[in-house]
């Protein structure tokens, strides 16, 4: 062979390998875009599904090369799921049916003490005269007391200042876990102490599961990693096109017209039992949204919030949030972007619905955890 052969060769294959190459940072490209497209509160870094301290990652799908971004109309995007999207966004529009609450306080996340005595407790006054004990516990101690003329149990978190009738039973539960992490282990032992006390100081009885301490603490990070999974928060940025800025009278009327309400700063989306299931706000955090500042507010960036494990039927209102944001993009002139200033595509949004909406919600209704029902948003808090 030839001088001239192997060069030949060995450019070909050189330019093999820098195809190959390209390829790859494409992919690599590509990749990136979609896991900057949202973030999680549970997670604080770069990492897409990593988290606070656990070593637990969701490793991406492989997805089809990117094209061109461009904004598809409402009924375009409904595609395969065969939905026409309405022209506004309202609680009815949705048309979600009430979640069962039947466990406001259940085992599935909370460790259970149940009282009950011949005579009746006022639940505000014990609250108030044991603060000082129950103060270890924060807010992580909810109350329910039975109302034996309906035979219902009334739910009163552990936040609420006031509140609770007189009950001749009671439960109480300590959430084992939120956002926050896991309950610590001194205080899920002082609980498991503190209400057989309690009790008897009160004149009743208390039933407590039979499990130890080490039992209930390795529920508790069983549970942990099972939420770090499906702990996903879409966060998705709508910037002006051409370097101009968003007029805040503008975007208060849009969002009046879609039924958004504001609240401390941020509009928000609820629907009919006041679940929030959207939200947006001015990420230049300085200038939040005010009612009197809204005339004189220029915004470069909005930030669109997608809660994902509490938001109920959350494929139909990701869809709805999308075409809220086309509305405001077609109104203002604006561009759905990720972290990196990068366009997001049509098929990117629609593969982020599939793997991280509609995926993470199916695997909650299997463990028998709807995503957005009351325990979930008491889990996810």
């Amino acid at each position: 062979m030839s001088g001239t052969e192997i060069g030949i060769l060995v450019l070909g294959g050189l330019v093999v390998l820098g195809v190959i190459a390209y390829n790859k940072w494409q992919e690599r490209q590509h990749r990136q875009n979609m896991e900057n497209a949202f973030r999680s509160p549970r997670r604080r870094d770069d990492v897409l599904l990593s988290r606070r301290e656990v070593d637990f990652s969701v490793s991406l799908p492989d997805i089809a090369p990117k094209t061109e971004p461009t904004l598809q109309n409402d009924a375009e995007m409904a595609g395969e799921a065969g939905e026409a999207l309405p022209e506004a966004v309202t609680a009815s529009s949705i048309g979600l049916a009430a979640l069962p609450e039947d466990d406001l306080i259940s085992p599935m996340i909370d460790l259970i003490a149940e009282l009950h005595g011949e005579s009746p407790v006022n639940l505000a006054a014990l609250r108030r005269d044991y603060a000082k004990a129950l103060l270890p516990f924060g807010r992580r101690l909810n109350w329910a007391g039975l109302n034996e003329a309906d035979a219902t149990w009334e739910f009163l978190p552990g936040s609420a200042p006031e509140g609770g009738e007189s009950y001749k039973r009671l439960r109480v539960g300590l959430q084992l876990v939120d956002r926050e992490g896991v309950a610590k282990a001194e205080v899920v032992s002082g609980f498991l102490e503190f209400f057989p006390w309690l009790a008897e100081e009160l004149g009743m009885t208390c039933l407590l599961p039979e499990a130890e301490l080490s039992e209930w603490m390795e529920q508790a990070e069983q549970l942990d990693v099972f939420c770090a999974g499906l702990d996903i928060v879409l966060c998705l940025s709508l910037v002006p096109e051409g370097g101009r800025n968003f007029s805040g009278t503008q975007i208060r009327a849009l969002a009046e017209a879609e039924n958004m309400t504001l609240e401390d700063g941020i509009y928000i989306l609820r629907d009919e039992h006041g679940v929030p299931l959207f939200r947006f706000w001015n990420t230049d955090e300085a200038h939040p949204f005010r009612v009197d500042e809204m005339k004189r507010l220029k915004s470069s960036d909005l930030t669109f919030h997608f809660d994902v494990p509490c938001v109920p039927r959350g494929q139909h209102v990701y869809l709805q949030m999308l075409a809220v944001i086309r509305r405001f993009a077609k109104v203002m002139g604006g561009v759905l972007i990720d972290d990196q200033g990068n366009p997001l595509s049509d098929e990117t949004l629609e593969q982020i619905r599939q793997d991280y909406v509609i995926r993470p919600q199916g695997h909650m209704m299997s463990e028998g955890l709807p995503a957005g029902s009351f325990l979930a948003r008491r889990l996810f808090s």
